[in-house]
């Protein structure tokens, strides 16, 4: 077994600091990006953030000589626990320089960033080796939000795209049997009856977050600034798809929203459903029958507490996905979100982070 050496100093990430950040990123991930979309990536996400905090900054560890060795990204989300403020970090990534095993750089880093003065800490989509770490470190693994839910929608789109093994002839013939299915749509792709929706707008989600987000004990306490940056980095040709996001009525009233990423014929990626719990089918009915109406061959995303009765009423696949993981100093705040009273979702933390830097 390699024996474990003291790391070197931890400090903040700085705008200095960006390429020589960006080249360990690129040889730890193997992204294939270039330089320039790494050190994009960086300064965007974790420098240019408008909830930037420097209280909670991303972190960077040096070797002994000096040069970074190992980072820790994450973003300052502003969260509300039963109507108080609750200092929270989003991680996004742990990442080592390869040539530096044998050093504690990532343990160091995440103790370090829980020594920052925060109430609670996340991750999304975390490996299993990383997992394991977090737990050792005092992390919940959070089982139900670890696991994925997808809609088929155009059954042969969507087994060719998992499959890739169709050729031209197979691919023609898929577009034909999902032609059927469009004309009769699917139970489960038909919209609700009575049931209107709307683009969705930074303002217009603020302006309904209170009445539609009474129920939830634990959420981000949105403000314009951010959900601006936020829409707008999701609408920055987002590899996953284009930006999906619509506020959903009941005779005229607003009953809930939904926000995605949907990719032509392709899997669209629920990124938020919100809706009081009686209304939670309703406005998952509307998300699935926008993406169905987009082209999209599936609708897949994040199990999440409140949404469990919605999603097993319709015919789903589930699989584990990636790990999420939360530390929290208020065991009630865990507790929250494992019970269904919170809104945690993917737009909430780093899933939507594309790695390559696009």
């Amino acid at each position: 077994m390699t024996a474990v050496r003291e790391t070197g100093a931890i400090r903040p990430l700085e705008l200095a600091d960006l390429p020589a950040a960006a080249a360990v990123f690129e040889r730890a991930m193997s992204t294939g990006s270039t330089p320039a979309g790494l050190e994009r990536l960086l300064r965007r996400t974790a420098l240019e953030d408008p909830w930037a905090d420097p209280e909670l900054p991303p972190l960077v560890c040096t070797g002994d000589d000096g040069e970074i060795a190992g980072l820790l990204l994450t973003c300052t989300r502003r969260v509300r626990f039963e109507g108080e403020p609750v200092r929270t970090t989003a991680g996004s990534h742990v990442i080592v320089d390869p040539a530096a095993q044998g050093h504690a750089y990532g343990r160091a880093l995440i103790e370090r960033s829980w020594a920052a003065p925060k109430q609670l800490s996340f991750t999304d989509g975390a490996t299993d080796r990383a997992g394991e770490l977090l737990q050792r470190m005092g992390f919940t693994l959070l089982q139900l939000e670890s696991l994925e839910w997808t809609t088929v929608l155009r059954p042969a789109a969507y087994w060719q795209g998992r499959t890739r093994t169709l050729g031209a002839a197979g691919r023609a013939l898929a577009r034909a049997l999902d032609a059927l299915l469009v004309r009769t749509p699917l139970a489960g792709a038909r919209r609700p009856p009575g049931l209107t929706d709307e683009p969705l707008t930074p303002a217009l989600m603020l302006e309904q977050l209170e009445p539609l987000t009474a129920w939830a004990r634990l959420r981000v306490d949105y403000d314009l600034p951010f959900l601006t940056w936020l829409f707008a980095q999701l609408a920055d040709d987002h590899p996953q798809g284009r930006l999906a996001a619509r506020l959903v009525r009941r005779d005229g009233a607003a009953i809930g929203w939904h926000i995605s990423l949907i990719p032509p014929r392709g899997i669209a990626q629920v990124l938020q459903v919100v809706a009081a719990p009686a209304d939670m089918g309703a406005v998952l009915g509307a998300l699935i029958a926008h993406a169905h109406t987009c082209g999209a061959s599936a609708v897949s995303g994040r199990l999440e507490a409140p949404l469990v009765d919605a999603i097993t009423a319709r015919r789903t696949i589930l699989r584990r996905g990636g790990l999420v993981l939360a530390r929290a100093k208020d065991p009630a705040m865990l507790a929250a979100i494992q019970n269904g009273s919170a809104l945690f979702t993917r737009l909430d933390a780093d899933w939507w982070i594309d790695p390559t830097g696009r």
